[in-house]
């Protein structure tokens, strides 16, 4: 995909090509190849601007004091979580869970530097699944008012691990999230293997652990990557 030149410069990512004849499950999938190019303030941010939407609704509906991430990634979606609680609730701290350090291999990267220093943003290095990080995130965000986004490895192991080590920590009325249930959707919308995210999802919901939320299909303006990962703290 070719950039587009804007006024200010150019723009980080290529439109996608309209077709106003075709289905919406093929326009669904070019957006999906489309968000594989994305940034945000200089980092590559692999998630849909319709699902970053329906996040800012929930983040201003529940007001969450801190967001746990699960999926550091290039560290650009815990720079826009803690930019959201700034902008919506006045303020609030990031939590983000990674198996890889960012910035590890270039160190001088101002961007690398500014996240690192980033004071609304606490990373921890490691596996989600590993006892020391389990009770080192416990420590953290202990006493505080939760939401969790879950974007991680995308297996039955982690999709259930996470729900499983880390659902005590959504208080009633707040939001635990499980990104990318659409590698499991068997009616061609997605562009990967399936995984088990949806399968992980429906039994947590089905144990006693998991009696407590409510699953719901939040594709607010149309298209989502988080089929049924939508998952509210209703007790």
């Amino acid at each position: 995909m070719s950039a587009v030149i804007g006024t200010s410069g150019p723009i980080s990512v290529a439109p996608v090509d309209i077709d106003l004849n075709e289905t919406v499950r093929s326009f669904w999938r070019k957006r999906l190849v489309q968000h594989h190019y994305d940034f945000y303030k200089g980092r590559h941010l692999m998630k849909l601007p319709e699902d970053l939407r329906t996040y800012q609704h929930v983040i201003e509906a529940c007001r969450p004091e801190m967001i746990l991430e699960f999926g550091t990634g290039f560290g650009a979606s815990a720079v826009w979580f803690a930019d959201q609680l700034d902008v919506l609730v006045g303020g609030g701290k990031v939590v983000t869970v990674g198996d890889h350090r960012v910035g590890e291999d270039d160190d001088l990267n101002p961007l690398h530097v500014a996240f690192h220093a980033d004071e609304r943003v606490t990373f921890v290095h490691g596996s989600l699944l590993d006892p020391k990080v389990v009770k080192r995130v416990h420590s953290l965000c202990r006493g505080k008012r939760v939401m969790i986004s879950e974007d991680s490895g995308h297996t039955v192991e982690t999709t259930s691990g996470v729900l499983d080590l880390y659902s005590d920590l959504v208080p009633a009325g707040s939001w635990f999230v499980v990104e990318d249930g659409i590698v499991d959707d068997t009616n061609g919308l997605s562009l990967w293997n399936s995984t088990g995210v949806q399968p992980s999802i429906k039994a947590f919901l089905a144990s006693e652990k998991g009696s407590r939320f409510a699953g719901h299909n939040l594709a607010t303006y149309g298209i989502t990557m988080h089929i049924n990962g939508w998952l509210e703290a209703v007790g």
